[in-house]
């Protein structure tokens, strides 16, 4: 891995990676031709939102790549959102790629749902496809005067108001009353709260102040003691109190 500086051009670096392998690693020829960097962007979680929306105004590709990311985050579930909402979104997105409500006869867009709705949505909505037509046409058409960038800044611009944007993410388990063993959950972390979703229903199972909660890491053996796991294995644990008063582990 290389840390880039802001002197730093990524793809220049992409053009001279097969020199780079064989000037500086041991490596076939074979090896360094299937060889390819990638390149990484990674969301800093206590970057200001405040400083996010001016750079968003000022820099269209600053706003096009924070757009992706948000975008990929609802698409996946990550970002849960009401379901009018996700109409919205679901209408911006075909706008940006250029799609137009004449391209879609009556009935049709449904058909399509997995590429613009979170599979927790069209779940919900499994029993009314027309519906999911209904109303991501309906947005559309209240989108004819729209440009490329103003579509952007509204669908960034939209999730801001979520209270787990810009979280980051990972995998874990905890235990439920009545349940048998651990559920496994998806957590998101932001500078102020932290997000707790089922990974299988993708339901809320609490927020919590950051302040209220205790975080440990685990590492090695007594991390796989932790999560019953045999081996080594790392856990990053999380302690807050939950609903029934007493002390609960993420």
């Amino acid at each position: 891995q290389l840390q880039l500086k802001p002197s730093h051009y990524p793809t220049a670096l992409c053009d001279l990676w097969y020199d780079l392998l064989a000037q500086f690693a041991t490596v076939t020829e074979a090896q360094a031709k299937s060889d390819l960097p990638i390149i990484m962007l990674m969301r800093n979680v206590f970057f200001p939102l405040s400083q996010e929306k001016m750079i968003v105004q000022r820099d269209p590709q600053a706003r096009y790549y924070l757009t992706a990311e948000a975008m990929f985050n609802f698409l996946t579930g990550r970002y849960p959102v009401e379901d009018e909402l996700a109409f919205k979104l679901a209408a911006l997105q075909l706008k940006m790629e250029g799609k137009k409500v004449v391209n879609f006869p009556a009935g049709t867009l449904q058909n399509i749902a997995n590429q613009v709705l979170p599979w927790d949505v069209i779940k919900r909505k499994k029993k009314q496809p027309l519906f999911i037509d209904k109303r991501i046409r309906q947005n559309m058409e209240g989108l004819n005067h729209t440009t490329p960038g103003t579509l952007d800044h509204m669908y960034i611009s939209h999730l801001w108001t979520q209270t787990c944007y810009r979280c980051a993410f990972f995998f874990g388990q905890t235990e439920m009353v009545g349940k048998r063993s651990d559920v496994p959950v998806r957590v998101g972390i932001t500078p102020h709260n932290i997000f707790i979703w089922n990974k299988v229903t993708n339901k809320t199972l609490g927020v919590v102040a950051s302040e209220e909660t205790e975080t440990e890491l685990i590492k090695g053996k007594e991390g796989a003691k932790v999560s019953g796991n045999k081996g080594t294995f790392d856990v990053f644990l999380i302690k807050f109190n939950g609903s029934s008063d007493r002390e609960r582990s993420v």
